[in-house]
């Protein structure tokens, strides 16, 4: 009996123990299975990399997004732009086929020239065979009419003038006299301002087309020449002169020199030093302000030459009050029948200010720089001064509108020629509220 309790005790403590170790077993194989370290590793590594990435993200999005705003902007200008110039591009061709190029000429479309042309060719050689056909007028010295005994023309009311054969080009441009002659400029006729270097065309109107003027160009290019064919004309029509020249006594064709003949036009005697000019230039602004103020009802034109501007307002301690006083003359008085008329070479910053530039109503502007040429005129014309012959010049009148004229041959005998008519037709100084010339 004991024996068998023995037994029993000794199975029931087997089987406590392989409980026991069972219960361990498991228990350490839960514990090993939870704290695995490469599984730990392995997640530690993970959530670091998703922790970058979320860092990352949280930098590149606005970057990402910016770019993108960017791209969008850059997308819009390109589309304005394309825009802007297919109208900027339809805008010019709208008035290139409306408005003739600087030589008169309309554009043509590249399509049409193939029917354009043999019309073109036909044309071109139908008006040249006309032009063959006319009689040359020659400009030379040669062809120079004197007629000593020539009356009227300045009182006269010219109404049916003599027809002058005019061709385009320098060749066909008649001489001062030849036009004089012909009953074409004086007393009753418009101001003839060139012939259209295209058509050949007489371009005529008034000091209204002038206002104040800048005449530019090179020396020989044919200043002189312009200005003695404007002064000759308005002479005839009863204007009284101020003559302000630098160069005065110095040489026999300076301005001065070559207006002597009409001195009983003269308001005052011609000035050449820095401080008689600043008098001279003065005398004429009051004489407008008079006008203006109602303080002198007399309407006689005046015009105020000044040659050589540049050089004198770029040299001299007088030229900013002279700039001054000749924008005033230019932009208030003209309405007084006050003119300004300035030649000179150098236009730049340095030598006259933009609003003295900007103060000339129009131009005539013969061979000079081109850099010079565009501080006057469009760029399209200025590009052509550079090629003009002499007594060629691009005119820029107050309308806006250009031509490329030539000027009528004036010489220092046409000026002397236009005293005596003023003279056979008893012309008399009258006052003009200033002392007479010396």
């Amino acid at each position: 009996m004991k024996s068998c309790l023995a037994q029993l005790g000794a199975l029931l403590a087997l089987f406590v123990v392989v409980i026991i170790i069972t219960a361990v077993h498991d228990a350490g194989g839960f514990s090993f299975e939870r704290y695995n370290p490469v599984a730990e590793a392995r997640q530690m590594a993970e959530l670091e990399r998703i922790e970058r990435q979320a860092a990352i993200d949280r930098v590149m999005t606005p970057a990402y997004a910016l770019a993108g705003f960017v791209m969008f902007l850059t997308f819009c200008g390109v589309a304005v732009y394309l825009v802007a110039a297919w109208g900027v591009a339809a805008i010019r061709r709208f008035r290139d086929e409306r408005r003739p190029d600087v030589r008169g000429l309309l554009p043509v479309e590249a399509s049409n020239l193939r029917e354009i042309s043999p019309l073109a060719l036909a044309g071109y050689h139908n008006a040249a065979l006309a032009a063959a056909e006319r009689p040359m007028v020659s400009s030379g010295p040669q062809s120079l009419t004197y007629a000593p005994h020539y009356r009227g023309e300045f009182i006269r009311d010219v109404t049916a003038p003599a027809a002058l054969p005019v061709t385009a080009g320098s060749a066909g441009v008649p001489t001062f006299t030849e036009l004089l002659t012909a009953g074409r400029i004086g007393r009753g006729q418009p101001l003839l301002l060139g012939f259209n270097q295209v058509d050949g065309e007489e371009i005529v109107g008034s000091w209204l087309d002038l206002y104040a003027t800048a005449t530019a160009g090179l020396p020989g290019s044919g200043k002189t020449t312009s200005q003695r064919f404007f002064a000759a004309q308005t002479a005839l029509h009863g204007a009284r002169f101020v003559i302000c020249d630098p160069h005065a006594g110095a040489a026999d064709d300076s301005l001065a020199a070559t207006l002597q003949p009409l001195q009983r036009l003269f308001l005052l005697r011609p000035e050449s030093e820095p401080r008689q000019i600043l008098q001279a230039v003065q005398y004429v602004a009051e004489t407008g302000k008079r006008r203006v103020d109602g303080r002198d009802s007399d309407r006689t034109p005046i015009v105020l030459w000044v040659d050589e501007l540049t050089a004198l307002l770029g040299r001299s301690d007088v030229g900013d009050d002279v700039a001054k006083l000749l924008e005033r003359i230019a932009q208030e008085y003209r309405k007084k029948y006050i003119y300004l008329s300035a030649s000179g070479q150098i236009w730049t910053a340095a030598r006259t200010s933009s609003e003295l530039r900007d103060s000339l109503a129009s131009v005539l502007c013969h061979r000079m720089k081109r850099a010079q040429a565009r501080l006057l005129l469009p760029t399209e014309e200025a590009a052509q001064v550079e090629r003009l012959e002499t007594g060629e010049a691009i005119l820029w009148r107050t309308n806006g509108a250009t031509a490329r004229v030539r000027i009528p041959n004036t010489t220092a005998g046409d000026i002397a020629k236009v005293a005596e008519i003023l003279d056979e037709n008893g012309f008399h100084q009258a006052s003009s509220g200033g002392p007479p010339a010396e």
